[in-house]
Order: C-alpha cells, then sequence, then structure tokens
C-alpha cells in the first residue's frame, strides 16, 4: 500500500503555538511546541500542518499518525487531544487573537468549534513520558477530511484535553525548527490507496437506427466483441442533466452488463443487463417517445 511520510524542516515546515499570555505574538520560528494550561486558565495551543499535495487526490486514507518528540511534562497523567483546523492560517503570522494578519479567529487561540476546529477528536494521547517520541493515532474520517480540505494545509490543533484547576499543565514537543536532531520533528505517516476506477467501456444511442454499440473511444464495436462483466451507458434515453451520482449502479442510464448471446450470423448481439433502463429506453424509442 502506498505511504505518505513527511518530517519537515523549518523552511519547508508549518507549525507554530498560540500563546494567550502574549495574544498578538507570533511563535512561527520557535525550536518548541508548547501545549499548555497554566494556574490562571492561560492556554499555550499548537497547531501544525502537512503540505500532503504529493498525494493523488482521489485516494482515500487508510491510517495516519502524528509523531511528536516531548521534552517536557509537568503534572501527571494529563492528555493531548488533537482536532481538525476549518480555517486557514499563516505560520508566520498566527497568534493567539489572529489567523493570519488582520484577520481574527472566530474565537481567540483557535477555540471557536465548528469554526475554528472541528467537534470530533482526532487524536488523543494520556502520557507522562518524556524525552520520547509519542504517537497520536488520529481518526481516519477526520483524517480525510484533513486531506481533502486543501491538501492537509489547514492542519490540527493541540491542547491540554483534560486541564486541572491551579496547575501548571504542561507537554512541550520539538517543532520543525529543532535543529540539534532532525529526527525529533514533528513526522506525519499516511498509507493510502486510489480506489481502481471502473470505466464505462460502451455506449449506445437509442435514435441510432444502425443500433451500434461503441466504445469509449467512439468506434463501433462489433456485436460478438461485446464483453460481460463491463458497463454501457446510454444516449438519448432522457434530457441532458448535470447531476452527479455517487457510482456507476446509482446512475439509471448506466447498465451493466451480466451476459452477451449472439446470432449465428454475427451481426446481432443480446444484452442482458442488471437494470430494466435498457429495455424501456428502447421501447420509448419504438414507442416514438422521449423522456
Amino acid at each position: 500500500m502506498p505511504s505518505y511520510e513527511s518530517q519537515p524542516n523549518e523552511a519547508a515546515s508549518k507549525d507554530c503555538y498560540l500563546d494567550q499570555d502574549a495574544p498578538d505574538v507570533t511563535h512561527a520560528t520557535n525550536a518548541f511546541l508548547y501545549v499548555r494550561n497554566d494556574t490562571s486558565s492561560h492556554w499555550d495551543t499548537g497547531l501544525i500542518a502537512f503540505d500532503m499535495s504529493s498525494i493523488p487526490p482521489t485516494a482515500v486514507i487508510e491510517s495516519a499518525s502524528l509523531f511528536l518528540w516531548c521534552y517536557n511534562v509537568v503534572e501527571d497523567d494529563r492528555s493531548v487531544v488533537i482536532h481538525r483546523v476549518l480555517v486557514g492560517w499563516l505560520e508566520a503570522q498566527a497568534t493567539h487573537n489572529n489567523r493570519k494578519t488582520g484577520v481574527a479567529w472566530n474565537t481567540a487561540g483557535c477555540a471557536g468549534v465548528g469554526t475554528d476546529h472541528s467537534a470530533i477528536l482526532m487524536g488523543k494521547k494520556t502520557s507522562n513520558d518524556v524525552w520520547n517520541e509519542w504517537e497520536f493515532v488520529l481518526n481516519v474520517s477526520e483524517a480525510q477530511a484533513m486531506f481533502d480540505d486543501g491538501a492537509g494545509y489547514k492542519g490540527m490543533r493541540l491542547r491540554i484535553g483534560n486541564p486541572q484547576s491551579f496547575k501548571n499543565d504542561i507537554r512541550d514537543f520539538r517543532s520543525s525548527s529543532y535543529v540539534t536532531n532532525p529526527l525529533h520533528r514533528p513526522r506525519l505517516r499516511v498509507l493510502w490507496h486510489v480506489p481502481a476506477a471502473r470505466l464505462i467501456k460502451y455506449v449506445t444511442d437509442i435514435w441510432d437506427t444502425g443500433q451500434n454499440i461503441l466504445d469509449n473511444q467512439g468506434r463501433i464495436v462489433a456485436p460478438d466483441e461485446v464483453e460481460t462483466d463491463e458497463w454501457i451507458r446510454l444516449i438519448g434515453a432522457g434530457r441532458p442533466s448535470s447531476k452527479v451520482y455517487a457510482d456507476l449502479i446509482a446512475d439509471p442510464l448506466v447498465n451493466y452488463i451480466e451476459s452477451v448471446s449472439y446470432r449465428m450470423d454475427g451481426d446481432t448481439v443480446q444484452i442482458k443487463t442488471n437494470k430494466e433502463s435498457m429495455i424501456q429506453s428502447f421501447l420509448k424509442r419504438l414507442g416514438g417517445m422521449s423522456e
């Protein structure tokens, strides 16, 4: 199965943290990502995104994990939670108040549920492990949504998930700007696949007096060359429409060829399909009707 793995340096990365105590200060080039809630309930919120544009746009995400190197822990049994970011932000401009210069978060600190970030939990880890890499196994549906929405470049938000009053809840991680050991930078790993496409192999126009069957290149197909386990589209059976169907089965004018039989002279083929639309369309043609 194809995989994507990225552990970018500062030049190619997009990560920072938002500091409630310095709400208009950017932290784009710091060597760390603070994820904190202090004794005054002031938040440090991590933001991180990866450029996933090398993955084909039709890919289906099978699994995804975010890896962060933790170097500082204060207070036991605190969790770090991850949510998908819903709005664009700029690494060099993001602050607690603004996602980019002159454009505020819906709620300061990327805290707007359903506006700044998804309400669905994307990942969570409860650990006291320090000087080690943490793996956050990500919700596949949310990872897919992150990929589909701008090839991952809106990214993820990290916060303390179970803050305690009057405590310094701290989980600090290395950022992509960390240079001492590049292996301690954030890393995203994704397994994906592209669904095999089933092309419509044949086309027939119900108003064609020659009753020809064409291939998807527009060439006439000899009756004895029509194959089963393929799809055929009817033309002229209804008014033109811009409606998009979820798959070939849902499209009423696309038929799956279950069986074929030929006359001995090879000039005629009888096709049995999975739908009545083919029969109905030919009856309408014979009756001089159209939809």
